[in-house]
């Protein structure tokens, strides 16, 4: 099986740097999760608020670890591609890794764990079977 990933590009706005011109560090972790909608978009083939409202599922992160390896400037088309590290029960671990820059090298990692919870008594569920297969091809080999 190929090892899939969901990329999402976003353009840092004016309103994204902070007085150096650069990225403003907790910004990144917004964007994870503006990638993380996309990539349950992908996957799911539905909205990640359908999949709040409708099928009553949300995915909280519930630790974050993140290395900062290069600033990205203003005016930067910031990529983020997400994969997924671990399949558990009822949690799963995404990977992200920042690219951005005329050059694209890397500008940083993170990792974080998101808990399945059952949105009207916000308690941890199973992964539902559909979206358990939707997740594997996106699942980092280990070999």
């Amino acid at each position: 099986m190929t090892h899939r990933v969901h990329v999402e590009v976003l353009p840092l706005r004016f309103g994204d740097v902070d007085y150096a011109r650069i990225l403003y560090y907790p910004r990144l972790l917004h964007y994870c999760h503006v990638a993380m909608e996309g990539f349950f978009g992908e996957i799911t083939g539905e909205s990640y608020a359908h999949l709040l409202a409708e099928r009553n599922l949300g995915f909280p992160t519930v630790h974050l670890e993140a290395t900062y390896l290069e600033p990205l400037p203003y005016g930067t088309d910031l990529r983020i591609a997400v994969d997924v590290e671990k399949i558990g029960e009822s949690s799963l671990v995404l990977r992200y890794e920042e690219r951005g820059g005329a050059e694209g090298g890397v500008r940083a990692r993170v990792k974080g764990t998101v808990v399945c919870v059952a949105m009207d008594r916000f308690e941890s569920t199973p992964i539902p079977e559909d979206i358990r297969r939707a997740l594997q091809p996106y699942l980092v080999s280990k070999s």
